[in-house]
């Protein structure tokens, strides 16, 4: 069977990462992985309170394309993770996908559907939509209780206002229109409902 490749984009905060892992449970088991774009962000030495995260050019997405594409060739590539304390790509000691048995790749990320050479590879193209007000909210609320991101809490709400809000507007809310796809996340059982339909469709109903 041919891999298919999910990308999923949407707002900060929207809910991307709860779907895309929903996703995957939804699927039978082993036959799906997940790829977080926030792994391939550029390698930088800017200080971390002034980096923008929130533009395209804060991705490669020439490496995302080059792995996605050796996935679809039926090869195994090194899985990447993002270390924030490092501001570096690190190889994860399992691969990717992690097993043989995946034929279907979720990429899930902010910035997924804002690049048409990565989006052309995308079987399906799923956009989680939100007020970006409430994304906001839910964002600062995970980046506090998260251990991996170093700062003061003051340049949280400094990088909101001066990267994150712009970005939305700017890159992913626009991208909502090369959607296939659009779900939004006023309830977790739209998600819930979302992801049985996909994996239905994509596993001939044995999800």
């Amino acid at each position: 069977m041919k891999l298919k490749i999910i990308f999923v984009a949407g707002p900060s905060g929207s809910g991307k990462s709860t779907f895309a892992d929903l996703l995957k449970a939804t699927f039978p088991a082993d036959a799906c992985d997940v790829v977080r774009l926030d792994d391939y962000y550029r390698e930088h030495d800017d200080p971390l309170e002034t980096h923008n995260y929130d533009v395209p050019e804060a991705y490669d997405f020439d490496q995302l394309v080059r792995d996605l594409q050796a996935l679809r060739n039926g090869e195994t590539t090194p899985r990447i993770h993002w270390d924030f304390r490092e501001k570096k790509r690190l190889v994860s000691d399992v691969p990717l996908p992690e097993n043989d048995s995946v034929r279907v790749i979720v990429v899930e990320g902010l910035m997924a559907l804002c690049v048409e050479e990565a989006r052309r590879l995308a079987d399906l193209k799923v956009f989680i939509d939100l007020e970006p007000e409430i994304g906001i909210i839910r964002r600062l609320s995970r980046d506090f209780e998260k251990k991996d991101r170093p700062g003061d809490p003051l340049d949280q709400f400094k990088r909101i206002e001066r990267d994150v809000i712009p970005g939305n507007y700017k890159h992913v809310l626009p991208s909502r229109q090369f959607a296939d796809l659009v779900v939004y996340n006023g309830e977790y059982k739209n998600l819930v409902g979302a992801a049985r339909m996909i994996a239905d469709a994509y596993s001939g109903g044995d999800a």
